[in-house]
């Protein structure tokens, strides 16, 4: 699938085969070097809370619900080469990410996998040969786009 610049679409994060969260985004760019999307300030997404409606206790719990949540932070510019999606845990979040191995959330392959990409991405930082590549150091977004609405099919897993 291709997408052209300026198309409003939806990055969905899943768990399980259950939608862990929703961002409208705007694309940037979908060649086979890169695809950028870009998510707007303000933009309400789709974000996890505990059944009860309290932030989510640990990570990758059994259940939880999905509640619309606005974009705070400034505008988030996701880049990643064409078929290399992944996430990748912070180290403040070491503890439940070892929890979420404990409980089987995450296969030992699959974690031995994320911590090696987070492992080899401090080096970069360390040595400095992690930087933005261009273009993509000095992108602004066009003044005209808005927040994407968020789709109407959200909840559809693909």
């Amino acid at each position: 699938m291709h997408w052209n610049h300026g198309a409003q679409i939806a990055i969905r994060e899943h768990w399980n085969r259950k939608i862990w969260t929703v961002r409208p985004v705007t694309v940037v760019a979908d060649t086979p070097d890169v695809i950028a999307l870009y998510m707007t300030p303000g933009t309400t997404y789709k974000h996890p809370r505990a059944i009860d409606g309290s932030p989510v206790p640990h990570f990758l719990p059994d259940e939880w619900v999905l509640v619309d949540t606005q974009w705070l932070g400034g505008g988030a510019l996701y880049l990643s080469q064409p078929g290399q999606w992944f996430t990748a845990w912070r180290w403040k979040d070491a503890e439940k990410f070892l929890d979420a191995q404990r409980r089987g959330c995450i296969p030992v392959e699959q974690a031995a996998y994320v911590r090696c990409v987070g492992e080899n991405i401090v080096q970069q930082l360390k040595a400095r040969r992690l930087k933005l590549p261009e273009p993509w150091r000095h992108w602004r977004p066009p003044e005209q786009w808005e927040s994407p609405p968020m789709p109407h099919d959200w909840h559809v897993l693909e």
